[in-house]
């Protein structure tokens, strides 16, 4: 077993990567009410994109399965297809975890 801890970190995307943000408070800016920046949150009822940058069919597929989970606590729905621009993508790299 190895003592190597695993963290999760914000990445830096390439500009081409980049959206702005969809939350009109978060362009408002001002004071923030909790340890998170709102323009990295999603307005309530949002539909996001999922894009699978990498990844088997079976880890594909796990993720759809799953992921339906979140939108009984997180009030969004997940739109899985292949945008360039997608709100979410996902890979699934052995060495590194980012938000």
């Amino acid at each position: 077993m190895s003592n190597v801890p695993k963290v999760c970190f914000d990445r830096i995307l390439p500009k081409d990567l980049r959206r702005f943000s969809r939350s009109p408070s978060a362009a408002r800016g001002g004071p923030t009410r909790m340890a998170v920046l709102r323009s990295k949150k999603w307005p309530n009822g949002s539909v996001l994109r999922v894009r699978f940058l990498e990844g088997t069919s079976d880890q594909r597929e796990q993720v759809r399965a799953i992921a339906p989970q979140w939108s009984e606590f997180a009030n969004l729905r997940f739109l899985f297809n292949d945008a360039q621009d997608a709100e979410i993508r996902i890979a699934f790299e052995d060495k590194g975890s980012w938000s």
